[in-house]
């Protein structure tokens, strides 16, 4: 399964609810020691989601927060490690049942196979910066290597 089929598997189960597969997901697809930050809720607390588990509790608050339905993905790749994900989701408020349109963007960093990192941007215009700015320091750190 190649990393655009991987991340589609998991923003579709995060749209379900479906839970156990979020937790199955980062079991096999995250590093061990993966980190998240989310527009949405880490801007909020300054939280930051660490380890699986911490991005399992951060399926947990979407779901407990919203019904999201993310509409159309666009992925760009952005370097050898680094994918950009475009979105435009509807939000309803569980409680309120006011719904908003949001533009997100999602960058995820592997590391070989495994999620390593990743952030959401509260526009596509701010994913994509931080997007280049990592693969232009992934990329002067590897010729520093060499």
């Amino acid at each position: 399964m190649n990393r655009r089929e991987a991340l589609s598997e998991i923003f579709a189960a995060v749209e379900r609810d479906d839970l156990e597969f979020v937790e199955a997901w980062f079991e096999e697809h995250a590093h061990p020691e993966i980190e998240f930050t989310s527009a949405l809720t880490s801007g909020v607390e300054g939280r930051v989601y660490r380890g699986k588990r911490g991005l399992v509790n951060w399926a947990n608050d979407v779901s407990d927060a919203v019904d999201i339905r993310y509409g159309d993905i666009e992925f760009r790749d952005v370097g050898d490690d680094v994918i950009v994900l475009l979105v435009r989701p509807t939000l309803e408020g569980r409680g309120s049942g006011v719904q908003i349109q949001l533009e997100i963007g999602f960058v995820i960093e592997f590391e070989g196979d495994l999620a390593r990192r990743g952030a959401s941007y509260a526009s596509h215009a701010e994913a994509l910066a931080a997007a280049e700015a990592i693969a232009a320091a992934a990329e002067t750190d590897a010729e520093s290597v060499r």
